[in-house]
């Protein structure tokens, strides 16, 4: 063993932690006892060390792309007929898409990473880079990124999205007011985080009775979809998922705001209780840094020679092989065996629903209700469209124990037993 898989030895996956303080409740509220238990420093020791490889990873193969894919269109005169390049096509699709996806199965392997936090993690350069390879590939590359090769080192290596000035096309550069802002939106998340964790750790992450299972075997009828107790499940694992998404995005903003010095993208804009519409959930809340590399890798080439329809089904379509390729890092280096085609469906649906949407979206009925419900209820009947298969998109995560993984990085109230 040498010294980086030594620094990697602890795996993070069993907590492990004593309470950093305990407390009783006086007899009028129960005369429970509760510990705080404390982040582990092993967490972030190795999330840092982790982020430094991807980003050093991320920073050469953005440096490729900038000089074999984004260079050679300026003056490359060897197109397809549909007008794209060919050697552009060749070392995206033939060297970079193959390495970009295989790196992170190759550091699990020889770190014996187990830990889905740190999987995380990892997942965040091909999830990154893929869709920024795409998007040179069919030109739709921002101009401030493919200003200068230095530019898009920071664009491609900044793992959750850096900011460039729409003028200037420069990086935006951290002041003082933004890293405070940034700041206070960590510790609400870091906050509702801890809170959310504490209540939902005991019953496994499903507090409420439900009959509807992670797979597609038919043992629970259409109508356990629709039930309260699993409609609440999914709504809650949505929620926390939205929170530790926004919570690890922002902390990992930390790192390259320190190390660049440029402000990132803020990826996670409360979906669950904002939210106006299913294209608002998925275009405008949900995971900024993904959608708009979506938008312009899949969506828009797609749309100049397809109709809107087909590149929205082609958006989701790619969307939903991004979550099955996490699916199987996830269960890389694990016990577990996973079942594959939930995310595709999952996916599938919200891109129907937002086509029906554009159809329906006019009608008079939604025109009322968008001006005369409140905007929390509307949010909600917006999630509802789905919440009932939302599971084959969330169960994974719990089936191996990304929350158990993430919370070793949190403080934490857990209820002690006398």
């Amino acid at each position: 063993m040498n010294a980086l898989q030594a620094l990697f030895a602890e795996k993070l996956i069993i907590d492990d932690r004593l309470p950093f303080f305990s407390f009783t409740l006086s007899d009028a509220l129960g005369g429970k006892s509760f510990g705080i238990l404390m982040p582990k420093s092993a967490f972030y020791v190795q999330l840092i060390i982790m982020l430094t490889i991807q980003t050093i990873i991320a920073a050469i193969m953005a440096i490729v792309i900038y000089q074999f894919i984004i260079l050679p269109q300026r003056g490359a005169k060897a197109t397809t007929t549909t007008g794209l390049n060919v050697s552009s096509l060749l070392i995206g699709f033939g060297a970079i898409l193959p390495m970009t996806f295989y790196e992170p199965i190759w550091i699990i392997d020889y770190l014996r990473i187990q830990s889905t936090s740190m999987k995380t993690t990892i997942m965040a350069l091909p999830l990154n880079l893929s869709l920024q390879c795409l998007e040179a590939m069919f030109g739709g590359t921002p101009e401030g990124p493919k200003k200068n090769i230095a530019h898009y080192i920071i664009y491609g290596s900044c793992l959750t999205g850096s900011k460039f000035d729409s003028t200037t096309q420069k990086p935006l550069r951290v002041t003082r007011s933004s890293f405070c802002s940034v700041l206070k939106e960590f510790s609400f998340s870091m906050a509702v985080t801890c809170v959310l964790t504490s209540l939902l750790d005991s019953s496994n992450f499903a507090p409420f009775e439900t009959k509807a299972t992670v797979g597609f075997d038919h043992s629970y009828d259409l109508t356990d979809l629709f039930s309260v107790g699993h409609l609440m499940n999914n709504f809650a694992m949505a929620l926390l998922v939205s929170i530790t998404l926004s919570l690890s995005t922002i902390g990992v903003g930390f790192f390259y705001n320190i190390c660049y010095r440029v402000q990132t993208v803020k990826v996670v804009h409360n979906p669950m209780f904002t939210s106006k519409s299913p294209s608002d959930f998925w275009g405008r809340k949900w995971n900024m840094q993904i959608h708009s590399t979506l938008k312009r890798s899949i969506f828009k080439p797609a749309r100049k020679y397809f109709s809107k329809k087909i590149a929205v089904a082609a958006t989701f379509f790619v969307s939903g092989l991004l979550h099955e390729y996490v699916v199987l890092i996830f269960y890389r280096d694990a016990t577990l065996t996973p079942s594959y085609g939930k995310n595709m469906i999952f996916f599938g649906w919200n891109g129907v629903l937002i086509l029906l949407e554009s159809i329906v979206g006019r009608l008079a009925i939604f025109q009322w209700m968008g001006k005369r419900l409140p905007g929390p209820l509307i949010s909600v009947l917006v999630v509802l469209t789905a919440l009932p298969f939302a599971h084959w998109f969330l169960q994974d995560w719990i089936a191996i124990g990304y929350f158990q993984h993430f919370q070793l990085g949190i403080p934490m109230i857990v209820a002690l037993r006398h």
